[in-house]
């Protein structure tokens, strides 16, 4: 890792269990209040593979991300809440959006319902199981008012 004089952080290499470089990430731009909000990506070969821009609530929680391909076009955007929940998904491919998603939450903070807006395709979560702890144990998920997919989990305490 390194720092600039600011002792901000300005580059961070991810390896794998081998030991090898598969990604370098450096930071190019910081907000007033020292969060990354501008990144760029190199792979091992020190090659730019993209870039990364961050938008943060007053908490300092991310709400939004966009991620550039090597020639500056964007590929994916996100935005979340102040509470770090995704609620918007657009994937681009060849300047063409391919996906284009909602996410809303019910009050529990549990994932409510899920519209890809290109395909109309709109699934509702209900929780049917929660345990102790306030978690979700089992979800039917159903697409217009009929159930396709029963999720179910289990999650242990130490």
């Amino acid at each position: 890792m390194k720092y600039n004089k600011k002792n901000e952080l300005i580059e961070s290499t991810i390896i794998n269990d081998n030991k090898r470089e598969i990604k370098r990430i450096v930071i190019e731009k910081y907000n007033v209040n020292k969060k990354p909000i501008l990144t760029a990506i190199y792979n091992n070969k020190n090659e730019l593979k993209g870039k990364e821009s961050f938008e943060y609530a007053e908490n300092g929680i991310v709400t939004g991300l966009k991620i550039y391909n090597k020639d500056g076009i964007l590929t994916l955007s996100e935005k979340s809440d102040a509470y770090g929940r995704l609620i918007e998904r657009d994937y681009v491919s060849n300047g063409k959006k391919v996906w284009d998603s909602q996410l809303s939450y019910d009050k529990q903070g549990f994932l409510g319902k899920y519209t890809n807006k290109l395909n109309d395709k709109q699934y509702t979560y209900k929780y049917t199981n929660i345990d102790d702890n306030g978690n979700w144990l089992t979800s039917v998920v159903y697409n217009n008012n009929t159930p396709k997919f029963i999720i179910e989990r289990s999650i242990s305490y130490y």
